[in-house]
């Protein structure tokens, strides 16, 4: 959620805001008693404000709001200089702590040399593995107290600095020393390392980014094979063996990487300059936006300092949280099936009779491999939003290889154990999700450490059992170890869907618990926050991420509400209703049109005149009675449906055409699918009539030129229609369809009656049915299928732009508040859109009306429209100037950027927004002091009007027509402005107004009131001395437009070529085939 304003600062009065992040309105909790308090982690930012010690305090803003493209930048940025970095200081730390598998290639090798055997070895491997895990949770303490900046490349330098000491060992108490040494300076390096990351990243950004941290791993294994092999033909240098060079060599890289890591990381994400960097790594700017990207994410984050200190109860609290035991007993065996095969596969190439070059070259596919499923894996898994299965896929991975390990004969068949124990090694490693999994499943930041720190070392301990699974008398095929392994794996996976089953649970009974609370109860038990930083994800408005696959009962499914997926659901039982599970997924329609459809289309025939001979009273607007449009309260079966799917679908084509910039929330291939896929739905049915009934009245439709079109449905048929299928359905139904059937008849009561009170209530039903389905909630769009959201989306963001468009040119209150978190417009990728040159011109068009809601100008027009005695207070000049000047520099994209029908809305509304602006300052003088170019002062409405007739000039008569009378009144607005302003100028506007009143003239046909009614005006101002136009001469000319619009005129009968090609999006086959049709409209009029 084209480009909106960009913040730099907000002054005081400031009506700078943007569309693209909405925050929290307010900071005081019980400002939102009228709302539902929110429920889930993301949905708490703006209830919980960040602590005044928290290192990015003077960055939070709840009004703070951004562009995708800025959020990107700012990721961009934290990927290549923080991740970036932490992946080399975990090559330093795979580098050294693998170093060990490569020496043990050199020939005749460490063990060797060391006089050790392959039980030391795995002694060693322990040993390091205690040290290890001995060393987590007091380097997560002294991180916590100290700063990553300084631990992190403490402990790098200390490891370092062990191994290259690791050259001179020369007997096993040596080794076992410098093991225990390395293990200790390494522990609690890797969960320091992610909590540090999770100060700059968004969860869901953390698996991507950890799959690329653990990606360094093998990306080690790979160089460290390389180096290996170069490295360890050195043996004979200086009397030294080969693992000799190979630790010191190595070591003294790691020391060498410390020394840069002490100036090059920051202390947080304010505070990035430096040593290195004298310069932030971030603008102010972007500072902003990553601290409050951040919180609104996750708003715990703000609660703990980064050198804060965790505590015992901390400590406790974490151990005994249900929710993360299932994920320890994960840690514990998980990685066990994979261990053993991965640390031994130096000494296995060995046993299977491969040379030292070889076996270091032999080991690059698997770590390759790895490093391509990880990713993929992880990547996957951010896509779908989900952890279990992705898990499970990975554990599955290595249990047939196993078993053909156990089953392949011995002897021979080097090359196919070493393809096994490369595919085996190169597993999918979903370390990186379980990680980002617990990182969700944690709502404090302390507890978050413990739980990471906790994780870690489980994990080491499953490494150490893993590493004495093989045994010396195993060798060399170590089937025994393999069957464990086998074992350990089934059970890995059932522990992985007793972990789901147990979130599922959970989530279940804080949601039970929730339900039964009262709206004061659950506001006061949110208001509560230390409670809330003591409870942690124990709290009953957080939620564990819930999993995909999830399928609504038959009952859910009808209501458009939530399911608890239990048999019978928890909805149904409170309805009183039957719960089944019955109803199989329906078939989305084909994106595009059949060619079957394309040549109905070409051959359109209506059946409409039998309709009209056996129930007139049907489709006849003028004998429709109130009662029959009114909904009946139950469901009944609708007669057959008198309007030919044939007809429908050209005026749907023609609102695909014409309209579908102006409304951009429907599918016309879609509906089109459904109605010839099922004639009974009556709702999609109800739809398309609605959206014919609108089409028809915003483009003033008569006639089409192609003979085989026979019906002559106008509007009021189509909308008389429309009624009789809304009263056969249940009105208690809440759905997308009926929302968007109440918009379009919205839209055509606007165009008979503009402001009357049948338009308003469908506007307000719409909005009311917007509210009651949670469009304006951005939990309700979790889990939905990206279609869905974009499509929901969009709904809510054009009944934000049409109510503040009637509410201002009617002078009307608005009840779609902006004070609620709406979901931002576009977090749904483009590349799914239909249209693509469409979603950028509405973006800009809603961020108008959004800058305009945010500088509360619509309540200065209130004030203005209410106050008959002119006594009122003066206006503030300086937020009406902020607001001018946010207005004008607003971006809204070049020449080639949107479309036609788009530019054309977004050019007159910003000019109309401008006059509404200078009629808040009429009768002050803020807008005639100065010149009209100055920033300083209110813009003249001559000013304005020139600048709308250059904008207007370069578009097509099709592109202005297509917005119905909303754009006729803006454009009266405007012109109205410009007569009321010759008392106070000394210009000469009467070019200007004869072009404002040609338009109004022809525009549609011609709006014959609203152009008497600017006659008229015009008469009556007393124009300034030298104003020179010839008023008879003028209105003579005025007196002949106004004859020439009060006659037969269809702004259809213009030619398709004024539908520029900027109209359509390219690539869309429908509008191509549209474009060349005949039958669609009869040739004619001039541009204006």
């Amino acid at each position: 959620m084209g480009k909106p304003l960009d913040i730099e600062s907000r002054d005081k009065g400031s009506p700078a805001v943007s569309l693209e992040q909405t925050g929290s309105r307010d900071d005081n909790p019980a400002s939102r008693k009228g709302a539902e308090p929110a429920v889930g982690r993301a949905e708490l930012s703006s209830a919980i404000p960040p602590d005044d010690r928290y290192e990015g305090k003077h960055r939070w803003d709840p009004l703070a709001t951004w562009t995708p493209e800025e959020e990107r930048a700012v990721v961009r940025k934290t990927d290549i200089w923080l991740l970036s970095w932490l992946c080399v200081m975990f090559f330093g730390l795979q580098l050294d702590r693998g170093n060990l598998s490569n020496a043990l290639a050199d020939k005749p090798g460490l063990l060797h040399d060391l006089h050790l055997s392959r039980d030391d070895l795995n002694n060693g491997n322990t040993i390091q593995l205690l040290a290890f895990l001995a060393a987590e949770f007091p380097v997560q303490l002294l991180t916590k107290r100290y700063g990553f900046r300084c631990v992190l490349p403490a402990m790098m330098f200390a490891w370092g600095t062990v191994s290259w000491a690791q050259a001179w060992m020369h007997d096993r108490a040596g080794f076992y020393v410098t093991r225990a040494l390395i293990g200790a300076c390494e522990g609690g390096f890797i969960p320091g390392a992610i909590l540090y990351a999770t100060y700059f990243y968004k969860s869901a950004e953390l698996s991507t980014r950890l799959a690329v941290f653990w990606s360094t791993l093998n990306v080690a294994r790979v160089i460290s094979a390389l180096l290996a092999a170069g490295i360890l033909e050195m043996r004979g240098t200086a009397g030294k063996p080969g693992w000799f060079w190979l630790f010191l060599l190595e070591g003294l890289l790691t020391v060498v990487l410390a020394f840069i890591s002490f100036i090059y990381l920051p202390a947080s994400p304010t505070k990035t300059s430096g040593i290195l960097f004298r310069k932030p790594w971030y603008t102010e700017r972007q500072e902003v936006i990553m601290i409050n990207r951040i919180l609104r994410d996750d708003p715990a984050k703000g609660l703990t300092l980064l050198e804060e200190p965790a505590t015992w109860q901390d400590i406790k609290s974490t151990w005994m949280d249900p929710s993360l035991w299932g994920l320890y007993f994960i840690g514990l065996i998980a990685y066990i099936p994979a261990t053993p095969v991965q640390g031994y596969i130096t000494l296995t190439l060995g046993d299977l009779g491969f040379k030292t070059f070889d076996i270091n070259m032999l080991t690059i596919p698997s770590a390759v491999l790895q490093i391509i499923t990880m990713l993929i894996l992880a990547r996957s898994s951010r896509y779908f939003n989900e952890r279990t299965f992705h898990c499970m896929f990975g554990e599955f991975w290595v249990m047939p290889l196993l078993i053909a390990l156990i089953t392949l004969p011995d002897g021979g068949r080097e090359w196919g154990r070493y393809s096994l124990v490369t595919l085996i090694s190169g597993y999918p490693y979903f370390h990186p999700i379980v990680t980002s999994w617990i990182s969700e499943n944690t709502f404090d930041v302390k507890k978050r450490a413990i739980a990471a720190a906790t994780y870690n070392v489980i994990v080491q301990v499953g490494s150490l059992i893993g590493s004495q699974i093989y045994r010396d008398y195993q060798k060399p095929y170590y089937k025994i170890g393999n069957i464990s392994l086998v074992s350990i794996a089934a059970l890995a996976l059932i522990t992985f869907l007793v972990q789901r089953v147990v979130l599922v649970r959970l989530n279940e009974k804080k949601e039970q618990q929730w339900d039964q609370m009262s709206r004061e109860e659950r506001q006061a038990y949110q208001d509560d926050v230390a409670a809330r930083e003591l409870d942690g994800n124990k709290r009953l408005d957080f939620r564990f991420q819930r999993k995909i696959g999830s399928r609504s009962c038959d009952g859910c499914k009808i209501r458009k509400v939530k399911c608890t997926e239990t048999t019978p659901c928890q909805r149904c039982v409170a309805a009183g209703i039957e719960c089944t599970f019955n109803t199989t997924q329906s078939q989305r329609g084909p994106r595009s049109l059949r060619a079957r459809t394309l040549q109905q289309i070409r051959n359109a025939t209506t059946n409409t005149a039998s309709a009209h001979q056996t129930a007139p009273e049907e489709v006849n607007g003028t004998n429709a009675t109130r009662s029959q449009r009114q909904p009946t309260t139950g469901t009944v079966t609708p007669s057959p449906s008198i309007i030919s799917i044939e007809s429908l679908v050209v005026r749907l084509c023609i609102y695909r055409l014409r309209l579908f910039p102006v409304w951009p929330i429907v599918s016309v291939e879609e509906i089109i699918a459904a109605l010839h896929r099922d004639t009974d739905d009556v709702e999609t049915y109800t739809l398309a009539v609605a959206i014919g009934a609108a089409t028809v009245a915003q483009l003033k439709l008569s006639r089409f030129k192609d003979p085989s079109i026979t019906d002559n449905l106008t509007a009021t048929d189509l909308e008389t229609e429309c009624q009789r299928t809304r009263g056969a359905l249940s009105s208690a139904s809440t759905s997308l369809s009926r929302l968007q059937t109440s918009f379009f008849l919205h839209i055509y009561h606007e165009n008979q009656v503009p402001g009357g009170t049948e338009s308003l209530l469908y506007l307000r039903e719409a909005i009311s049915l917007a509210q009651i389905m949670g469009l304006h909630r951005p939990s309700s769009y979790l889990e939905l299928h990206p279609t869905e959201d974009r499509l929901r989306r969009r709904i809510l963001w054009l009944l934000f732009v049409t109510e503040r468009g009637v509410a201002m040119l009617h002078r009307l209150p608005v009840v779609l508040t902006s004070a609620e978190k709406f979901p931002p417009l576009d977090n749904v990728n483009s590349g799914i859109d239909e249209g693509p040159h469409v979603l950028p011109a509405f973006k800009k068009l809603v961020n108008l009306f959004w800058i305009f809601d945010q500088s509360r100008a619509l309540a200065v027009l209130q004030d203005a429209a209410d106050d008959l005695s002119g006594t009122s207070a003066s206006p503030n000049h300086e937020v009406l100037r902020a607001l001018q000047k946010s207005l004008r520099d607003a971006h809204l994209g070049g020449e080639t950027e949107g479309n036609d029908i788009q530019k054309a809305d977004i050019s007159i509304t910003r000019q109309w927004m401008q006059i509404l602006i200078w009629r808040a300052t009429q009768g002050h003088s803020y807008w005639r002091i100065g010149d009209n170019s100055s920033a300083s002062v209110i813009a003249s409405p001559i000013q304005i009007a020139q600048e709308l007739l250059d904008d207007i000039s370069k578009l097509p008569n099709a592109a202005l027509e297509a917005h119905g009378p909303g754009i006729e009144f803006k454009v009266f607005e405007i012109a109205s402005a410009v007569a009321d302003s010759l008392n106070f100028v000394n210009a000469n506007p009467g070019d200007i107004l004869l072009r404002l009143q040609r338009f109004l003239a022809t525009s549609r046909g011609g709006n014959i009131n609203l152009l008497g009614l600017l006659s008229a005006r015009i008469a009556q101002r007393e124009p300034s001395p030298s104003y020179s136009i010839n008023m008879h001469r003028h209105f003579d000319f005025v007196a002949e437009l106004e004859h020439q619009s009060s006659s037969s005129y269809n702004p259809l009968t213009q030619p398709m070529g004024l539908l520029s090609d900027g109209s359509l999006a390219s690539g869309d086959a429908l509008a191509e085939m549209l474009r060349n049709q005949d039958w669609l409209l009869t040739p004619g009029s001039p541009k204006i």
